[in-house]
Order: C-alpha cells, then structure tokens, then sequence
C-alpha cells in the first residue's frame, strides 16, 4: 500500500496498533522497504505521510470507566510509538461506528476527554447525539468515485478509510488492490488534493481559521 501511494504521488495516513511495530512484514524480506512494521512506518513518513496510533480494543459504554483500559489505550500506545520516534498526533479508534454507545452522554463526554487530552485529533466528530460521524461502507469502485464526485461538486473534503488491503474480491466483483489504484488514478485524473490528517487539522483546525472561512463562503 505504501508503495501504491507512492507511485501515485499521494501522502498515506497509516494507522498502525503500537504492539505490532516490531513485526515481520510477510514478503518485504527482500523488499526495499525493510522488513518490519516499523521500517514501513519510516518510508511512510519519509514520503510526507502520517503515522497515527490504532487501538485494538474497542472502548464501549460498558467499559468507558476502565481506567487501565483508557490509560493502555490513549497513553500507553502513543508512548510505544512516540519511544520509537515516530511523531504520532492522531488515533483511529477500533470498533467503527457505535450508535448505542453514542447516545450515552457518559461515553460521549469521557472518551472525548481522554482523546483530546492525549491526540490533537481522531476519527470521531465531537460530542453530538450519536458521538461517532456515521460510517458509510464502500464495496464498489464506482461508490467510491461517486464519493470522490460529490466532494469535487460541493467542494469538500471526505475523509477515506480502508481496512487491510487484501486480494479479496468486492461485491463488484473487483479486488482491493485495484480499487485502490483505480480510485488514486480518479483522483489524479480530476485534481484532487490527497492530504493527511495533520494537513486537515492545521489548515482548518483553528475556530479563527474557521470563521474565515465561513465569512469568505457566505
């Protein structure tokens, strides 16, 4: 994945879970990216992308008062990357869109406490009423373009998951890997800026910038 992005000219944000950074990457044995996590996340960087932390349990409404869990999570893993030297501001929290959990005021308010006391940012969108931004799956190139359309007419900016590149097939009968470099070739074909999440955060991160904005829109 990070060589495909490369090759496209494209900056990859890579969500990595701290305990696997010293993991064998199978089939880099010979590969020029070395042959752990870590080198992986250092070509990463290298090429202007972002590393970002990635926790392994997911944090619900039954669990969110487990302070070793909330520790081990946002402390604990940032720091085995940060000792590594990479310089991580983000996290992607596991478990995806949890709408029950959302609408718990308690959850909502803690693990917004924990995030921003530890990560400039995250996947999540601020405390509203379901506390996760809805997550809408992709299982099509041309639901990904379409995507990618609606963002060049409204002029936006979206924010593009994918889990563990794999050759697996989609539901459109296409493999991963080549929706993956299909939908970069869109890209570059119709100009649009691919950024990192810290891009994203120190170009409209600020509520001064933010009003700007806003005053230049209306």
């Amino acid at each position: 994945v990070a060589k495909i992005f490369d090759e496209y000219g494209y900056p990859l944000c890579l969500a990595v879970p701290p305990t696997r950074v010293n993991a064998g990457v199978n089939g880099l044995s010979d590969h020029a990216l070395g042959n752990t996590v870590a080198d992986v996340m250092k070509y990463v960087e290298s090429k202007g992308g972002e590393i970002l932390c990635h926790s392994f349990p997911v944090i619900t409404a039954e669990n969110i008062n487990d302070k070793h869990l909330l520790t081990d999570t946002f402390i604990n893993n940032k720091k085995l990357l940060t000792d590594k030297g990479f310089n991580v501001r983000g996290i992607i929290l596991a478990g995806g869109a949890n709408y029950v959990d959302g609408k718990n005021p308690n959850y909502g308010n803690t693990l917004d406490k924990w995030v921003r006391a530890n990560f400039d940012y995250s996947d999540l969108y601020g405390n509203t009423p379901e506390y996760y931004y809805p997550r809408n799956g992709m299982n099509s190139i041309s639901q990904v373009k379409g995507i990618i359309d609606e963002a060049i007419n409204k002029n936006q900016w979206k924010i593009l998951y994918t889990h563990q590149i794999k050759n697996t097939n989609l539901s459109d009968g296409t493999r991963k890997e080549t929706m993956l470099k299909t939908v970069l070739q869109y890209c570059k074909d119709n100009n649009v800026n691919v950024v990192t999440y810290s891009h994203i955060y120190d170009t409209f991160g600020s509520n001064e910038l933010r009003e700007k904005i806003n005053a230049l829109v209306k």
